[in-house]
């Protein structure tokens, strides 16, 4: 079993490699945590006012990972993410 330890410092106004709106992201790809978890992170990292907008982009690599290891079952999630940003 692999243990993977993310520990940095963050702030919403200091630049970082890891971007803890990517793991928000992940979060929702299999179903999320409650509404208090997500309101409470966000009042104290405030979400971009177009997260709902980006946040197919941070969800698509997840979905390309699960979609090599598992197959063709993402197949479709991903193609709904493509065709969403190809049409606009």
């Amino acid at each position: 079993m692999a243990i993977i330890c993310v520990s940095s410092v963050v702030s919403a106004s200091s630049p970082n490699t890891f971007r803890p709106v990517s793991w928000i992201a992940f979060t929702e790809v299999f179903g999320g945590f409650s509404k208090e978890f997500y309101d409470s992170y966000n009042e104290n990292f405030p979400l971009h006012e177009n997260y709902d907008e980006i946040k197919q982009i941070y969800q698509l690599y997840y979905i390309l990972v699960h979609f090599i290891m598992f197959g063709e079952s993402y197949g479709k999630r991903i193609d709904e993410i493509l065709n969403y940003y190809v049409s606009k």
